[in-house]
């Protein structure tokens, strides 16, 4: 069967009707959900918010054991400040800052002396590390610039840590 142009005109009047139709429910429905929203919403108890946990902290003293490109392992104990410093057991001392929710970097100046007390060596550090494990550990890996008592560039090395909380 072949659709006049009769047919095609009464197609499309229904289609309009058929479609002001349904705009015209959708807008009579609109108004009543929002009133519907409303009433719930006023009887409602308010919804309490889940706490977040709390972000672990690089605070605390970390039991770290450094190791270099060049094959040496150092080990010592790091103790991390609230207030942005830290030190270490073999005199190093520095800074520290959060950088995210679970990373940090620090920056450490380790100094060594001869009986004399003269500075035979000085070791610049800098690491980035994320904590791990909910905050018990953490690894970082960066840089550790050694000088001479004269202030001379002796080496540069790559160097990744672990720490795990004392």
């Amino acid at each position: 069967m072949e659709l006049t142009s009769a047919h095609r005109k009464l197609g499309a009047a229904v289609w309009r009707r058929g479609l002001g139709a349904a705009t015209a429910a959708a807008l009579a429905v609109v108004p009543m959900a929002g009133v519907a929203v409303a009433r719930e919403g006023a009887g409602a108890q308010p919804q309490r918010a889940t706490p977040i946990a709390a972000a672990p902290t690089a605070v605390g003293t970390w039991s770290v054991r450094a190791t270099g490109d060049d094959g040496n392992v150092i080990d010592s104990v790091l103790t991390v400040a609230a207030d942005g410093t830290l030190a270490n057991n073999v005199g190093g001392t520095g800074t520290w800052t959060a950088t995210g929710r679970t990373t940090f970097t620090f920056r450490m100046t380790e100094r060594f002396h001869d009986a004399d007390g003269n500075l035979v060596a000085r070791i610049e550090i800098g690491q980035k590390a994320v904590l791990c494990h909910g905050g018990r550990t953490f690894t970082s890996s960066g840089t550790a610039v050694t000088y001479d008592g004269a202030g001379l560039l002796v080496a540069t090395n790559q160097v990744s840590a672990t720490g795990t909380r004392g």
